[in-house]
């Protein structure tokens, strides 16, 4: 289950959102993972630490949502048409800070110092704390990794991102049934063991590519909690 990492964000300041939980469903044993713009719960045992009750609220807000049903397919039908996971580029050398991972602080153009609006004194710049410089913003210590090209599918005419769920893809499979939400936005794939939740793209434009609409092996509408 370690795989599931690759869906959080370290950086979010919701704690549910850094690491994979231990969260059962339906008296399953499993693991949840997500970063808000897509969530992943697999069946199994978890190394993960339980999640709160708080939390489980929290994720039941997605895991649970109406939803409408709108057709079965398989996970291996679903990989062909979101395409192959994104391979990870190599980092390459910053341009703009020369790979120091700093550039000239804009706030005193690198000296240091700046003059104080009250006094007119020469005062340490406090952006920099007088290093005269400041962290590039173009990259990360100096090295770049290049982000791969949108990629989009459609569901009912919703555009949805196919890197993301082609990474989660890779490690389920058989049948699943698919769902969209009562209110427009999300995609809920439920397969033998494995939910996936993803948030619609919103913005879309002929630039990326695209791949078409899901496949659907059997078409339904009735309404349902997702469950």
């Amino acid at each position: 289950m370690e795989w599931l990492k690759q869906f959080c964000d370290d950086d979010y300041h919701l704690s549910y959102l850094r690491e994979p939980l231990s969260l059962e469903r339906q008296g399953r044993a499993g693991a949840v993972a997500s970063d808000v713009r897509i969530l992943v719960w697999v069946a199994g045992d978890s190394p993960f630490r339980a999640a709160t009750k708080d939390e489980k609220k929290s994720l039941a807000h997605v895991l649970d949502l109406n939803v409408r049903r709108i057709g079965q397919t398989t996970a291996a039908a679903l990989r062909e048409w979101a395409g192959a996971p994104p391979v990870p580029a190599d980092p390459t050398t910053c341009t703009q800070c020369a790979g120091t991972g700093k550039v000239k602080c804009d706030e005193c153009s690198g000296t240091g110092e700046h003059e104080c609006p009250h006094c007119e004194q020469d005062m340490t710049c406090e952006k920099c704390e007088g290093d005269g410089k400041m962290e590039c913003p173009a990259c990360d210590l100096g090295t770049v990794i290049e982000e791969a090209p949108p990629r989009r599918g459609r569901v009912q005419g919703q555009p949805f991102d196919m890197l993301r769920l082609a990474k989660a893809l890779v490690h389920v499979e058989g049948a699943c049934e698919v769902f969209l939400s009562v209110t427009p936005g999300v995609l809920f794939l439920r397969g033998g063991g494995w939910e996936i939740a993803t948030a619609n793209a919103w913005r879309d434009d002929d630039s990326v590519e695209h791949r078409g609409e899901i496949p659907l092996e059997v078409v339904a509408t009735e309404d349902s909690p997702h469950v």
